[in-house]
């Protein structure tokens, strides 16, 4: 019986892989894979770690367009004040605002940076103890950023 062998792969987050494109291409080529999207999972909640969650989206879109890839998945990284109620929507910690306006916004840029500058299409994963960890986060995320802010999906 033959095995069917995975073909594609995922970027992981940045550093796990090798940034520099020849190197990449010669680790992809060796295990005959093909690199077909990344996640940027930073702590896009956090409003001292932007220059970190800019630094990593642009090296991980730069690391897949130099691939061809298509698929960049962002990822609000786990929070420590949503740690402790992980998966308890009714005792979770909410963001007043002004902190949800900030942190939709950071989410946005970093969209609209992966489709409009490196062609890749954008999704987003609810992850536990981060902000969008329950369903109505998502939707309200979603609402906000896809159908408010810019009317390209």
């Amino acid at each position: 019986m033959q095995r069917q062998a995975f073909t594609g792969i995922e970027l992981g987050p940045v550093g796990y892989m090798p940034e520099e494109p020849a190197i990449l291409a010669e680790a992809l080529s060796e295990f005959d894979q093909e690199l077909i999207g990344g996640v940027i999972f930073r702590a896009f909640h956090d409003p001292d770690a932007w220059d970190d969650v800019l630094d990593g989206s642009i090296r991980t879109c730069k690391a897949l367009a130099a691939h061809g890839a298509t698929r960049l998945v962002i990822i609000d990284s786990i929070s420590p004040r949503r740690a402790p109620t992980a998966g308890r929507a009714a005792e979770a910690e909410q963001m007043d605002t002004a902190e949800w306006e900030v942190f939709r916004n950071r989410i946005a840029t970093i969209a609209k940076i992966g489709t409009e500058e490196y062609g890749l299409s954008v999704g987003i994963h609810a992850h536990a103890a981060g902000f969008i960890d329950f369903e109505p986060e998502l939707e309200r995320l979603l609402d906000e950023v896809v159908k408010n802010t810019w009317h390209l999906l």
